[in-house]
């Protein structure tokens, strides 16, 4: 998509200095316009370098921050998951400790009705 962005760029740019060049030669330029022309030429082959290389370092920024998210995403479910088994650990240890309560409970009911 970049690519694409940048040849659009290079092409819009190139045709309309190239129009303007065949505007200005129809009405006899001088070998003065000329020179201005390369040299406009010129600044703009280097603002469209300038805008290339700046289109780069943002690419490369949103790539860098798209590997950040994904790795956060990676961490948040594995933080779930280390979550959800210990929460299902302390439920089978209240569970644990419900039955043990009442196998107690149990037991000191028999005991207290064998007991005369």
């Amino acid at each position: 998509m970049k690519r694409w962005i940048n040849n659009w760029i290079w092409k819009i740019s190139w045709r309309k200095a190239g129009k303007n060049y065949e505007r200005d030669m129809a009405a006899s330029i001088t070998a003065t316009a000329c020179q201005v022309y390369l040299h406009y030429m010129s600044f703009l082959k280097e603002q469209i370098q300038i805008v290339e290389k700046r289109i780069d370092e943002i690419t490369e920024k949103i790539d860098v921050q798209i590997e950040v998210v994904k790795n956060l995403k990676l961490e948040t479910r594995s933080l779930e998951i280390v979550k959800e088994n210990r929460y299902d650990e302390y439920k089978k240890e209240i569970v644990k400790e419900n039955e043990k309560q009442m196998e107690e409970f149990i037991t000191t009911s028999k005991i207290m009705n064998e007991e005369p």
